[in-house]
């Protein structure tokens, strides 16, 4: 399975996960994550979940990041996957490659 689409994969599996957590499941770089993870946030398939805004993370433990053992001031990024939302999703474009005339 080609890494993209396992680190997609895992994060639906999980629901939402950090950088380091999918990079122990994929047995990926960190920084390639990273890559990854940014790649699906463009085309809106992963959002950044804000950590200790509110009364809660976005997280199904409904108690707050304090209970859930992560300090909102801690830097840990959790990512979610969403499903398909054709308001945020971004199309994929391709370009015909131009020929060079001499």
């Amino acid at each position: 399975m080609k890494p993209l689409f396992e680190v997609r994969d895992r994060l639906r599996e999980q629901g939402m996960a950090t950088v380091s957590q999918l990079a122990v499941v994929t047995d990926l770089p960190f920084a390639t994550i990273e890559d990854m993870l940014a790649y699906w946030q463009r085309r809106g398939r992963v959002e950044l979940v804000p950590l200790g805004a509110g009364d809660g993370c976005g997280s199904a433990c409904g108690g707050g990041c304090a209970s859930c053992g992560v300090p909102s001031e801690s830097g840990v990024r959790v990512y979610r996957w969403r499903e398909s939302d054709k308001a945020t999703a971004q199309p994929v474009t391709f370009h015909r490659p131009t020929l060079l005339r001499k």
